[in-house]
């Protein structure tokens, strides 16, 4: 009979908590949301070229996403993401074609920082926003658009 009232005050006091981190994860994904146009690049320790640069484009939609890039004529590609507040740096995974780059992203205002590594494995997840020649990494600086 004591068991039911605890159980009652446990989810009272629990359910406020999941509801706050289930917000705080979707408040992070809506600051994504929008148009990203691409301001430079960095691709294994070296700058990606400014002409391919300003090619790329990731549109965050919702739970979606769409890339436009510097290859296939600047077709836009669409794919999913999904984000991990609670790390440090935040975790970003983006699926695109049936495979999953693994990243981390930051924004402050209108600008949005990605760096993921490029060989589909999460252990290579890089840790800060840099790369370097002897790992497969991109980091990219973006730019929000305005509306």
């Amino acid at each position: 009979m004591k068991a039911l009232p605890f159980a009652a005050l446990v989810t009272m006091v629990c359910l406020p908590l999941v509801l706050s981190v289930a917000r705080a994860a979707e408040t992070n994904k809506d600051d994504l949301q929008g148009v990203w146009i691409a301001t430079s690049g960095e691709l294994n320790g070296k700058p990606v070229p400014a002409k391919e640069v300003e090619r790329i484009r990731f549109t965050f939609k919702g739970a979606k996403l769409l890339v436009r890039g510097a290859r296939d004529e600047d077709k836009e590609e669409e794919g999913t993401f999904k984000t991990d507040p609670k790390k440090s740096p935040r975790h970003l995974d983006i699926t695109l074609k049936g495979k999953t780059l693994h990243g981390i992203y930051e924004v402050k205002g209108d600008k949005l920082k990605v760096c993921f590594e490029n060989g589909g494995k999460a252990e290579n997840r890089p840790t800060r926003f840099a790369t370097n020649k002897e790992n497969e990494e991109v980091l990219i600086v973006f730019k929000r658009k305005k509306p």
